[in-house]
């Protein structure tokens, strides 16, 4: 094979990538039926962000690494789907510099705060689905931190959906979310006074069929 039939294949195959790729991503109604079914989140396009006053200054803004979630969709119903998800705390991420002495995402993980040797896992379990519009709903649900669980609701939007993923070519749909929690609630007190107790929670999500 010549260089030049090699590079008018290599050219005819990207050519033949760029035209069937928007095809793929093209977004389907939240409703269509080829979408039901059950989801897992797509580790590499998940974050889980909060955000909690410090000292009446700012927002300080931290997010969490591991995050797993399941889902399961009905677009004929959807407030019979139902969503669950699992945060590993050891996974907590700032931008609080680490020194030789001072390591504050690991102190975040200690007994102090999320205490992650005695709580492995932050977990969320949806309770009722509320509909709001074509495309938001309320997803209440229990969410166990420290051993204590609090009913929570995030106001979600669903941004797009597609029944053909162009690289996983299954279906796939992605979320954004927002609430709010009472640290204290959770018996969350460390640096009451400094650190506020209303914390937003921030979701960003895509999930990919099984």
């Amino acid at each position: 094979m010549t260089f030049s039939v090699a590079r008018g294949l290599m050219l005819a195959t990207a050519f033949i990538s760029l035209t069937l790729i928007p095809a793929c991503i093209a977004q389907v109604p939240p409703a269509s039926p080829g979408l039901a079914g059950n989801y897992k989140v797509d580790p590499t396009h998940v974050s889980v962000t909060f955000k909690v006053s410090h000292m009446g200054l700012s927002k300080y803004t931290g997010r969490f690494a591991g995050v797993d979630a399941s889902a399961f969709y009905d677009p004929e119903n959807p407030a019979k789907s139902r969503v669950e998800a699992s945060i590993d705390p050891r996974s907590v991420r700032t931008d609080y510099s680490a020194t030789e002495t001072r390591n504050f995402d690991r102190d975040l993980a200690g007994p102090d705060w999320f205490n992650a040797i005695k709580f492995p896992a932050i977990t969320f379990k949806s309770t009722a689905i509320e509909v709001t519009g074509p495309a938001t709903a309320k997803i209440k649900g229990d969410l166990t931190m420290l051993g204590v669980t609090r009913p929570i609701v995030l106001d979600t939007t669903m941004n797009g959906a597609m029944t053909t993923h162009p690289f996983t070519l299954g279906p796939a749909f992605g979320i954004s979310a927002t609430g709010v929690v009472d640290r204290a609630a959770f018996g969350l007190n460390a640096y009451e006074g400094m650190v506020g107790t209303e914390v937003t929670i921030l979701i960003e999500a895509e999930f990919q069929k099984k």
